[in-house]
């Protein structure tokens, strides 16, 4: 899970976060739960669980009996003396895919600015007042998967079950892709 902050489109400018907005805590609340990486038992995603190498805490899912460790690079350990965050790109530049969080609506994402050679999919959350825009972008060698998206799917966060009802698409989605 990438942040992007208004006005930011490089990868350099989008890995040199290390925090995130209330906005963006929010979406990652809805996406599972956090959990501390010291002795987890369930599934790792690649991440250390002995040495904190990989930070203290990291975002998690089971659901529908598919197990997901959220790569989140706010929550990936950043170094002020790497311009590139190795250690945050190492990550999330090796899955398949990745979920873009831009926390405005006219910031746009180009998924080229993100260099790696096993990322095909994106699927990009753009925030504004409440609601969630998703787009999905993938390599020509990605079958469409579903559930599908109208041009720009918007999502009204105003209530429990709106917010329960984005949740459903959303990990269905991500997990599909």
């Amino acid at each position: 899970v990438l942040y992007v902050r208004q006005g930011q489109s490089t990868e350099e400018e989008i890995f040199s976060n290390f925090e995130g907005s209330p906005a963006f805590n929010r979406f990652l609340n809805l996406l599972g739960e956090r959990v501390i990486l010291k002795n987890f038992t369930g599934y790792k995603g690649g991440l250390d669980v002995e040495n904190g190498q990989t930070g203290d805490t990291s975002l998690y899912l089971c659901w529908e009996g598919h197990e997901v460790m959220f790569h989140v690079s706010t929550l990936l350990p950043h170094s002020d003396t790497d311009k590139q965050q190795l250690q945050k790109k190492r990550h999330i530049g090796n899955d398949m895919l990745c979920v873009v969080f831009v926390d405005d609506e006219k910031t746009p994402f180009n998924p080229a600015c993100i260099r790696s050679h096993f990322l095909h999919t994106f699927l990009v959350v753009h925030h504004h007042k409440g609601t969630y825009t998703i787009d999905a972008v993938a390599r020509e060698s990605v079958p469409k998967f579903g559930p599908s998206l109208s041009d720009r799917s918007i999502f009204s966060l105003g209530t429990e079950e709106q917010g329960a009802e984005f949740r459903r698409f959303f990990l269905t989605k991500l997990v599909n892709g």
